[in-house]
């Protein structure tokens, strides 16, 4: 411990030297984007009010909402864009104190670590049976990267096209070329280090669209333009799909996160852009993903398996809030088929499922598998093991030569720390939750507003059931996530 404290103590001392340098810049920036926030809040709010409205995405057959309603920028505006400037502005700017100190790391992940980080993840999105007809009859699962469907910036490189999970918790992996890598052969240790970077985008890029776009979003516009104000339903899902039109077309028309070039000025002034393809193809994804999900193939959520430990888990909340939504529509009557009704006349394959098994994958999608998606893949994985970037080619087709590089700009060999640097900052701002300033969004907190005893009892049994439900995840080791911290809503 004492060896560990020495030998970065230097490394502190210059990273608080870069922070107070850098500290009152970063203070004039949050202050102005702060007043400018303000100056646009007002703007809005003296404005005439405008409703949501939703229609197709990029010549359809993806619908969105693309018009947020007056009310939801305002109330966004208020209390979340703030955590936003905070993180990017100071949160970048202790990010790029770590990279200047030379205390940016990315370690290589372990074998065992890969498998087990692949379980207990919204990674499990991914996974499918091997093949019957695989060579190699120990294999159980895969998990394929549509790395065909992207073109990346020059400089940059994905070369692992399969993740192969074996029987016995091994791992292998399979390049873009057909080569298969095992921890026996020379180039597993860099062969790994692509698919880390690969899973780093996957996440947030990949496995984590349906969860975001199309149901969630619409539903969000309907519950406030097709159900009276003080309907019970109306009270039941309103808290959880607070933010969600507004965050949903920031992402799909904004796009401040992943429209990324790789410019010099945007390398200084935007360090949260770290994808290394353009916007282009990230909302091709976007788009062809959630029609597949929702409009081709009519899915309401995704199928779960409980040999997964995070599948496990998130099918245990599941159960609780079906029970949960049942019963309140046996005690006051929720009337789900109006909503449910109202929403196939965008996703018409929601015709096909039971109206209260409609509204609780709702809530269950918004207030448990969104923030966990989220937060186990920050705190498992990207934590220790993100970055994006990846400039060494398997092949050696490197397009820039690596002599422009110094080795002491790589952390464990592959990993460029500018990458490192830009994913973190990126995680930070809009991945990981950060905390609205005046309002608490857990869900064991949610306030429904029910007047009715009956109603209000059902809130209270529900919310008990969730941190027992909590403990008994946690005694078994499935510790995913604390669902007390757990966001209600999807609102980043």
């Amino acid at each position: 411990m004492a060896n560990t404290l020495t030998s970065t103590l230097p490394g502190r001392i210059k990273q608080a030297t870069v922070l107070a340098v850098f500290f009152f810049p970063a203070l004039i920036q949050f202050v102005f984007m702060n007043g400018f926030l303000f100056f646009q809040f007002l703007k809005t709010f003296f404005q005439e009010r405008k409703p949501s409205r939703i229609s197709t995405f990029k010549g359809g057959p993806m619908v969105e909402v693309t018009t947020v309603s007056t009310e939801g920028t305002l109330d966004f505006s208020l209390h979340r864009s703030p955590t936003y400037l905070f993180e990017i502005t100071f949160g970048a700017l202790w990010e790029f104190g770590k990279r200047a100190a030379g205390l940016q790391k990315c370690r290589l992940i372990g074998d065992a670590e890969l498998y087990n980080v692949i379980m207990r993840t919204g990674f499990t999105a991914g996974l499918l049976p091997a093949e019957p007809d695989t060579e190699d009859k120990s294999i159980e699962w895969t998990l394929t990267f549509p790395i065909e469907d992207y073109e990346l910036l020059p400089g940059f490189y994905w070369d692992i096209k399969r993740i192969r999970l074996h029987k016995n918790k091994r791992i292998t992996l399979m390049d873009r070329k057909g080569n298969v890598h095992t921890p026996a052969t020379k180039l597993w240790n860099f062969a790994k280090a692509h698919a880390q970077v690969q899973l780093t985008y996957y996440a947030p890029g990949n496995a984590h669209n349906h969860v975001h776009f199309i149901f969630p979003s619409i539903m969000a516009t309907l519950v406030r333009e097709r159900l009276p104000k003080r309907s019970a339903l109306r009270r039941l899902l309103e808290p959880h799909t607070r933010f969600t039109e507004y965050i949903n077309h920031k992402a799909l028309h904004h796009c401040k996160s992943s429209d990324n070039h790789n410019y010099l000025m945007e390398r200084c002034f935007k360090p949260w852009l770290c994808m290394p393809t353009t916007n282009q193809y990230f909302l091709k994804n976007i788009k062809e993903c959630t029609e597949s999900f929702y409009l081709i193939n009519g899915f309401l959520r995704r199928k779960l398996n409980v040999e997964f430990a995070y599948d496990r888990f998130i099918k245990e909340y599941y159960d609780l809030v079906l029970e949960f939504v049942k019963n309140l529509d046996g005690r006051i009557g929720l009337d789900c088929k109006k909503i449910t009704e109202a929403c196939a006349e965008y996703i018409p394959g929601i015709a096909a499922y039971d109206p209260i098994e409609v509204v609780a994958t709702l809530i269950w999608n918004n207030g448990v598998v969104h923030y966990a998606d989220h937060e186990s893949y920050v705190e498992q994985y990207a934590r220790k093991y993100g970055c994006m970037g990846m400039r060494k080619s398997l092949f050696g087709e490197e397009a820039n030569s690596m002599e422009s590089y110094d080795e002491d700009d790589f952390d464990s060999e592959f990993f460029y720390v500018g990458d490192v640097y830009r994913t973190q900052v990126f995680i930070n701002t809009f991945v990981r939750y950060n905390r609205c300033y005046f309002i608490d969004l857990a869900i064991t907190e949610t306030d429904y507003g029910f007047s009715s005893a009956e109603a209000k009892y059902a809130v209270k049994q529900f919310r008990r059931k969730l941190v027992k439900k909590n403990t008994e995840l946690q005694n078994l080791g499935l510790d995913i996530i604390d669902i007390r911290t757990c966001v209600r809503t999807v609102c980043f």
